[in-house]
């Protein structure tokens, strides 16, 4: 009897200390992701998706140092009321990391997010307004920033000859506000380009006719189109229609992209812009590529395009902040939320020379100046096909 009891003690015991029950579990990481599913700049949601599915791709393989991951994305429409209420409904979760959407949203909620919640946010944004590490420490971005990338634009066009530039874009943040900020720095009188207008129209036009027709009176040298896909095809047709020379038109880079040649066919021959991040396709061969083919074959998804990838890649150093900020707490989520935020924070901040993965093009991260990377290659419309015509570029130069 004594000896059946003590065996009984001993697999009661061994039962206990091996039960995973009452192992420490992992504690989730949250991530929260606001995106544009419905509204003006909804062609480009694929970033938002992007970004949530390399996070499912991580969970497919254990989450972040064996820590699941917890991912929600709201639609924030573009609109910043809305933006505004999926902010107050990301950050009632206990997001560990964010990512707003658009410039006008972001800058709506960065007050909260880098003095009262100390989140990091990694925008899809690329504002100037959304880069000021000393004002907003937890404000960061993917690339270099729109102000960026018109400025280098027209300077290109001077050196090929133009004096008379004309800029376009939709009356939202993104299209308004990068002028704004350009012509408060006195780029034009600093650099002897006259800038003959500046077109401003609503979201999602389905003719340009009228403003084609003034800027082609004004006979500007250079046209920069500060627009999403679908105004950048509306000015394309419109200028069609007067006879307007679409080489003189340089796009926005997110609308660099395969939907504009479906929708315009050979009238876009010639329209050139900026591609920042490249399509899907192109990273066959390289751990990004194979990344996403492992996932889509458990995952179907449709409108796996450029901003699809572009989501991909600017996740990809959201998880490295992360995993970077664990090791620094031996792999543990801390119960002081705020201290683990502004670890993933600091750690963001640090990361220099990150591979991404994405070839050996691509240029490597360095989030020193919370950009993260400053080049772009230009690329132009021949034979209905976007085609490179330069390597990439250092658009500006960056802050160490």
């Amino acid at each position: 009897m004594k000896k059946l009891l003590t065996l009984c003690l001993i697999v009661g015991i061994l039962g206990f200390s091996w039960n995973p029950v009452n192992a420490e579990q992992p504690k989730d990481i949250v991530i929260g992701i606001i995106g544009d599913l419905s509204g003006p700049t909804s062609s480009t949601a694929g970033m938002a998706v992007g970004k949530r599915d390399y996070f499912l791709y991580l969970n497919d393989r254990g989450g972040i140092n064996g820590h699941p991951l917890d991912i929600t994305l709201i639609d924030g429409a573009e609109i910043i009321p809305a933006a505004v209420a999926s902010y107050k409904r990301i950050i009632e979760l206990n997001p560990h990391i964010i990512s707003t959407w658009g410039t006008g949203g972001t800058k709506a909620v960065r007050k909260y997010v880098s003095h009262r919640d100390k989140v990091p946010n990694c925008s899809i944004g690329s504002s100037g307004s959304l880069v000021r590490p000393k004002e907003f420490p937890y404000d960061f971005i993917f690339g270099p920033t729109y102000e960026d990338q018109v400025k280098l634009a027209m300077l290109m066009a001077k050196k090929e000859g133009a004096k008379k530039v004309a800029y376009m874009g939709p009356t939202l943040d993104y299209g308004m506000g990068t002028m704004d900020n350009i012509l408060k720095e006195g780029f034009f009188k600093k650099n002897n380009l006259e800038l003959v207008i500046k077109i401003y129209y609503s979201p999602k036009p389905t003719d340009l006719t009228p403003e084609l027709l003034r800027l082609k009176k004004l006979r500007p040298d250079f046209v920069f189109v500060q627009d999403t896909s679908e105004g950048v095809i509306a000015a394309i047709r419109s200028a069609k229609k007067v006879d307007f020379d679409v080489s003189k038109f340089f796009i926005f880079f997110f609308s660099v992209h395969k939907g504009v040649i479906s929708a315009c066919g050979e009238d876009a021959n010639g329209v050139r812009g900026f591609q920042l991040t490249p399509p899907p396709e192109k990273f066959k061969g390289t751990p990004v590529g194979k990344e996403m083919g492992d996932f889509l074959k458990k995952h179907r998804r449709r409108g796996v395009d450029t901003w699809y990838g572009r989501g991909w890649l600017a996740g990809k150093c959201m998880a490295e902040g992360v995993k970077q900020a664990l090791n620094k707490a031996n792999n543990k989520v801390p119960n002081d939320i705020f201290a683990f935020r502004k670890t993933i924070r600091d750690e963001l901040e640090g990361l220099r020379d990150f591979d991404i993965g994405a070839g050996p093009d691509f240029p490597r991260i360095n989030y020193a100046d919370h950009k993260g990377f400053v080049a772009a290659r230009v690329m132009k419309i021949v034979d209905k096909k976007w085609v490179p015509i330069t390597k990439y570029l250092s658009i500006t130069s960056r802050k160490k």
